[in-house]
């Protein structure tokens, strides 16, 4: 899946992984016009129904929409099926509204995950087309490549929830350290199997 950004208003680097039992994903909070810094204090990554994480990187329009979107979703669903929607339904629709822009596509890379209906750890992952493919961990937007070379050496789907969250911190700060465009401060979210909802935590980047 293609990682490359185009110029403009983009943001963040964003990275996720699974383990037994859990679920942790990580961004960046720099946004950026061209080289311009924007804003260091922008939140790129949401909590919607207690149990459901998502993040997108990409062109801060579009990113916005994608949440407007996601959080009407959840207010009209779990309405209409007076049920909990699982971390597939929330990928699935959130592809289905990237692929319905197709000719005109929302810059917008998404990971999403959490703890599922059934207590399984999800974590998918989505490109500007609408694509959704299941991974153990993922990265994208600025130097994903990068960030992808990290995890791979560093990950073990044994692992404890804190050590995950060490590494995604350590993943962060170390594409910060060879990649100015990423900033120096990201948030982490994280969920547990038999947590009532999610966290997430504001870490300033080595």
């Amino acid at each position: 899946m293609s990682r490359e950004i185009t110029p403009g208003l983009i943001t963040s680097l964003c990275v996720g992984l699974k383990g037994e039992d859990y679920v942790v994903i990580g961004t960046s909070k720099r946004s950026l016009y061209g080289s311009l810094i924007m804003s260091e204090k922008t939140t790129l990554i949401k909590i919607f129904g207690n149990r459901v994480i998502v993040t997108f990187s990409g062109h801060v329009p579009d990113v916005q929409y994608m949440f407007r979107e996601l959080s009407w979703f959840f207010q009209v669903e779990r309405l209409n099926r007076d049920r909990d929607l699982s971390i597939e339904e929330v990928a699935k629709y959130t592809g289905m509204v990237l692929f319905s822009f197709k000719l005109f596509p929302n810059i917008a890379f998404g990971i999403i995950g959490g703890i599922d209906i059934d207590q399984s750890p999800r974590l998918f992952d989505l490109d500007p087309l609408g694509s959704i493919i299941e991974e153990d961990y993922v990265a994208a937007g600025i130097s994903a490549e990068v960030a992808y070379g990290l995890m791979e050496s560093s990950y073990d789907k044994k692992m404890s929830l804190s050590k995950a969250k060490d590494l995604i911190t350590r993943v962060l700060s170390s594409v910060a350290r060879r990649d100015v465009l990423v900033g120096r401060f990201a948030e982490i979210a994280y969920i547990k199997r038999g947590d009532k909802k999610g966290t997430i935590e504001t870490v300033k980047m080595l």
